[in-house]
């Protein structure tokens, strides 16, 4: 979905409805909504120029940014600056706790939104404020966090808002690991003197049976189903993957993403019955298996590095 805003007036018309989108996009279409007049407004902004642009606060150019346009915001008003920090600061919270909104929300939250506004009028985080003044900073957990205005009368939007991203990312994470372990999967069986398609066919084996490790063409019954089976087990993983982030972002992505996918091959191989295992051992070595394990670890750390770049940009 693709939106273009020509006028002053659809602009603000466009602004209104992201307002009310933002705190509860209830489906996916209204996801789908919400990022395409993010985009048509952060264009009209940048392009508009002379009276429509001026007319636009700082709250509101803040509020109508995905999280890696907002990193690319705070980087040009504060060049050469730690603005991370700073803001982690102003809201009393720990840096991870920014860097994971970054990479991870449709768009900044609104305690984040007025944290940055703060910034931006010219208040200063007490850490910078003491550095300023040459006076040592009070050890941390001595002083509260400044208070902030309450702006989301409905926190459980907020939460469900959240909700639906870590959903999104989790689907999108297992789409990747499930094409990419399939791919392995077929180029170790070819290496391995087995038809490339034959790995896919044998996961269709909780419904078929052991005949289904046998087929050695593409069709519906097999592959598909297969195919379905794995992805539906590589975005289930994705999804715990996403939680463990969650719950320690701070941790490195690698650690994270192996102890996932040996949690997987522990649970595919030695907890669930062996009608519900993936099938893969029916067809290539322990060794391939083993490989393909590994290859998914890779692919749950890329998905948090890519994430990551909209922070990088600072």
């Amino acid at each position: 979905m693709t939106m273009t805003i020509r006028s002053q007036d659809e602009y603000r018309t466009a602004l209104t409805r992201i307002r009310a989108l933002r705190t509860s996009p209830a489906t996916v279409a209204e996801t789908s909504e919400l990022k395409a007049l993010l985009g048509a407004a952060d264009d009209w902004h940048r392009n508009s120029g002379g009276e429509a642009a001026g007319e636009r606060d700082d709250l509101a150019a803040l509020s109508v940014q995905t999280s890696s346009t907002f990193a690319l915001e705070m980087a040009s008003r504060f060049p050469g600056t730690d603005w991370v920090a700073d803001l982690a600061d102003l809201l009393g919270k720990k840096r991870d706790y920014v860097e994971w909104h970054l990479q991870h929300d449709v768009m900044p939250p609104e305690d984040l939104l007025l944290a940055a506004l703060r910034l931006i009028e010219g208040e200063r985080p007490s850490q910078r404020r003491a550095a300023e003044e040459g006076v040592e900073r009070s050890p941390p957990g001595t002083e509260a966090a400044p208070p902030l205005p309450s702006v989301d009368e409905h926190p459980a939007r907020g939460r469900k808002t959240a909700l639906l991203g870590s959903l999104l990312t989790a689907l999108a994470t297992g789409t990747a690991i499930s094409v990419v372990t399939s791919g392995v999967l077929a180029f170790l069986a070819r290496m391995e003197g087995r038809s490339a398609v034959r790995p896919l066919n044998s996961t269709s084996h909780w419904y078929w049976g052991d005949a289904a490790g046998r087929s050695r063409r593409v069709d519906t019954a097999h592959t598909v189903l297969g195919f379905v089976t794995h992805h539906g087990a590589s975005v289930l993983w994705a999804a715990v993957y996403e939680g463990l982030r969650r719950q320690r972002p701070g941790r490195p992505a690698l650690g994270d993403a192996v102890a996932v996918s040996a949690l997987a091959a522990f649970v595919d191989y030695a907890v669930v019955p062996k009608r519900l295992t993936p099938g893969w051992e029916k067809v290539v070595s322990p060794g391939a298996i083993g490989i393909t394990y590994v290859a998914m670890a890779l692919a749950l750390a890329a998905s948090s590095l890519g994430t990551r770049g909209g922070s990088k940009a600072r």
